[in-house]
Formats: C-alpha cells, structure tokens, sequence
C-alpha cells in the first residue's frame, strides 16, 4: 500500500526530528497527566527521569546512553501488512510503518535491554549502512515513536 501515510516512511528516513509534536486525545489526559506526574517523583527520587517533549533537543551523546522500551500502555498490532498502534496519544489507530520497512527491525531492538548505542550498531550490521546514517533514522525513529507514545526511554535496571 504505497499511497498510505505511515508515521515512520522509508522515503524520508533522513528527515531529523527538531520538534517534538507531542498530541493527546481528550480520553488520553488523564493518562498523560499520569505519566508526567511519575516523572516529577522519580527526578524528586534522583532516578533517571525524562520529559518526552525534550527528547529531540538531547545531543547524540545523550540519546546514547538512553535504554528505549515500548510503553505498556500502547497496543501494537499488525494488519494487511502494516504495524499499527494504539496509544492514548490518537483516537484511532497509527499506521507506523510498513513490515518490510528498515524500521521494524529497529523498534524491534527497544526492548529495554540494550542503549540507543548498541542499537545503532546493531542496525548497521543489519542494514550496512555508515554507522552515522544508522545513528541518524534510530534517532529519528525512537523520538517519531516518542511522540505517539508508543516508545519511551527506559532505565538500565
């Protein structure tokens, strides 16, 4: 299905995220309120905490130590070929991305078991792309997931 819009399309893989543009359905509110409120107590706690709207201004070095997971709270489904969620960010459903994109198999690596480093070297081998391509479309990948809040950073516990 060339002409569906996906949220993450191989085309235009080298499009740097700048901005986060973060949205919230109203049902999702409450839950986003949640979500910030569990980042106030763990920075008040002196763990690792972030704000998903900062993300996209962290440099590489930063975004390398970062340990990505998908939310639990988002509902991943597969459908004629494309991946889909469902987070509270959206009414209805985000087509991410199409199964045979690059992609997949980078969100399949935000496990929370390894950093974006190790990532990025993995999607390289996968891929043989440069390393410094590998790094860009990780990045651009994780912080275009952070924004529907289907991917969030995660804690090297």
């Amino acid at each position: 299905m060339r002409n569906m819009k996906y949220l993450i399309d191989p085309d235009h893989f080298s499009a740097p995220v700048t901005q986060m543009k973060i949205s919230v359905s109203r049902r999702g509110l409450l839950a986003a309120a949640a979500d910030a409120a569990e980042e106030r107590h763990r920075s008040r706690n002196g763990l690792p905490s972030y704000r998903i709207e900062d993300l996209s201004t962290y440099s590489d070095e930063e975004l390398a130590d970062l340990f990505p997971i998908v939310n639990n709270k988002a509902k991943i489904s597969l459908e004629k070929g494309t991946v889909y969620a469902e987070t509270f960010a959206a009414v209805d459903p985000i087509a991410l991305f199409d199964v045979n994109s690059p992609a997949l198999f980078i969100f399949n690596q935000f496990n929370g078991l390894q950093p974006l480093s190790k990532i990025c070297e993995k999607v390289a081998a996968h891929t043989g792309w440069e390393p410094e391509k590998a790094r860009r479309i990780v990045r651009m990948v994780f912080l275009k997931l952070c924004e529907v809040r289907v991917c969030e950073p995660g804690n090297a516990d």
